[in-house]
C-alpha cells in the first residue's frame, strides 16, 4: 500500500503530461539577435496553419503586421526595426483566422534600453523535473510576480529528456511568465543539442551561429555571453567539435572589454577550462548550473554562481569546497540588479524568503568587483 500510492502518483503525472496539448501561446526570445531592435516570436499549433502576427506600442491599436502563408506547426517570426526601451504588444495566430477567438491573447515584451540605466533579470537553472514531477511550477509562479524583470535567463537542462515532447509541453505550460518576460536560454546536458530530435534545437536552434547555439547580447551596461558548454563532451576546447564554439567565446570575451560588466553563462563548469578565461578577460560574474544545489563561490577573487536548484531533487550531501561563500539545497532562483555602481545578487525561495545576498561593487580605477556581503 505504501508503494502503490507513489506509483499511482507517478502514473497520474505521466497521464497528465500526455494529455497536455502541443499548442503553445507565443513567447519571445532573441538567441543571436540584438534585443534593442529585434526579437523572435514563436508559437506552436497542433495542426499546420499559416502564420500571422500583429504588433505595436499600443495594446488597443496593433498597427503593424507580418504574415507567412507556408503551413507549419512551429511558427517563428523575426520582428525587426524595433525601437529601444519600448514595450511592444502583439497577438498571433493563423492568417486564415476568421475571428479574434482564433488569435492568441495580447502579450508583450520590452526591448533593451539605449542607456545604462538600472535593470533586473531573473535567473534559474536545471528546471527539468523527474518524470515531470518537481517544483519548477512554484518557482515560475514566483517569477511571474516580479513585474520589473527585463528577461528570464535559464542556464540549461530546461527539461529532463531532450526529445520528450510531453515534458517540453509541460515546461512551457508551467512557464507562466512568458506572456511578458522574454526567455533567454542556455543549453544543458539534458537538452542534448547534439542529439537528433533535441527539442532545444527545435525551439531555440535558430541563432546567428547556424549549427552552434552560443550567442551574446548587450543590455544596459552589461554584455551577456551564452557559451555552448552544455555537456561533458563540450568541455575540452581541443576537440574538433568544440573548436569553433571556444574560438567564438574567446573572440567575444576579447571584444567585450569596453563593457562595464561581462556576464558569462554556461551549463557545465570545469575549473581548469573556465577559470583561465574568466581571469584573462576579467569576467564580472560567471553563472552555471548542472549541480543540483545553489552555490556562490570564488576562484582567484572572481565570483561564480551555481544555479542548479531550479526544479528537481537536490544533492544529498553538502560538501565543503574551497572558495565557497554560500551553499544550500533549497529550491530557489536568483535576481541580478545591475547598475553603474555594481551588481546586486539576491537568491530567493519560491516564497520570496532570502537565501543569499551580496553586492558586487564596481571600482572604476581597476574595473574589478568587490563583494560586500549582506549583513
Amino acid at each position: 500500500m505504501a508503494i502503490s500510492a507513489p506509483l499511482a502518483y507517478v502514473g497520474f503525472c505521466h497521464m497528465h503530461q500526455a494529455m497536455l496539448p502541443l499548442d503553445k501561446p507565443p513567447f519571445v526570445y532573441w538567441s543571436g539577435l540584438d534585443p534593442h531592435n529585434e526579437v523572435f516570436v514563436v508559437w506552436e499549433s497542433t495542426r499546420e496553419t499559416d502564420s500571422f502576427i500583429r504588433y505595436g506600442t499600443d495594446p488597443e491599436h496593433l498597427t503593424w503586421t507580418m504574415q507567412d502563408e507556408v503551413p507549419v506547426t512551429l511558427h517563428r517570426v523575426h520582428l525587426q526595426n524595433l525601437s529601444p526601451d519600448t514595450r511592444y504588444y502583439y497577438q498571433a495566430g493563423p492568417l486564415s483566422a476568421t475571428s479574434a477567438d482564433e488569435l492568441s491573447e495580447v502579450r508583450s515584451f520590452k526591448t533593451a534600453p539605449a542607456t545604462p540605466e538600472e535593470f533586473n533579470i531573473t535567473c534559474v537553472s536545471d528546471t527539468q523535473q523527474l518524470g515531470g514531477m518537481g517544483f519548477y511550477n512554484t518557482l515560475a509562479s514566483a517569477i511571474n510576480k516580479l513585474p520589473d524583470t527585463a528577461f528570464v535567463l535559464n542556464v540549461g537542462d530546461l527539461t529532463q529528456t531532450a526529445d520528450d515532447q510531453n515534458l517540453w509541453n509541460l515546461f512551457f505550460r508551467e512557464s507562466t511568465f512568458l506572456d511578458r518576460f522574454p526567455l533567454v536560454p542556455c543549453p544543458g546536458n539534458h537538452d542534448d543539442i547534439d542529439k537528433t530530435g533535441s527539442k532545444y534545437i527545435k525551439y531555440f536552434g535558430v541563432t546567428e551561429n547556424d549549427r552552434d547555439v552560443c550567442y551574446a547580447f548587450d543590455w544596459g551596461n552589461a554584455r551577456f555571453i551564452v557559451a555552448q558548454i552544455a555537456n561533458r563532451s563540450h568541455v575540452d576546447p581541443e576537440k574538433p567539435r568544440n573548436q569553433a564554439p571556444f574560438q567564438w567565446l574567446e573572440k567575444t570575451l576579447a571584444e567585450s572589454q569596453d563593457r562595464d560588466y561581462r556576464i558569462l553563462i554556461y551549463h557545465i563548469h570545469r575549473t581548469d577550462v573556465i577559470a583561465p578565461l574568466v581571469e584573462k578577460y576579467n569576467v564580472s560574474l560567471a553563472i552555471h548550473g548542472h549541480r543540483h544545489s545553489y552555490r556562490r563561490y570564488t576562484i582567484n577573487q572572481h565570483m561564480y554562481i551555481c544555479l542548479g536548484n531550479g526544479a528537481s531533487l537536490q544533492e544529498g550531501i553538502i560538501r565543503e569546497e574551497p572558495g565557497t561563500l554560500k551553499r544550500t539545497n533549497n529550491a530557489g532562483f536568483t535576481r541580478l540588479t545591475i547598475n553603474p555602481a555594481g551588481i546586486r545578487v539576491q537568491t530567493f525561495t519560491p516564497c520570496m524568503d532570502t537565501m543569499d545576498e551580496v553586492f558586487l561593487r564596481r571600482t572604476l580605477d581597476s574595473d574589478t568587483l568587490i563583494p560586500e556581503e549582506a549583513s
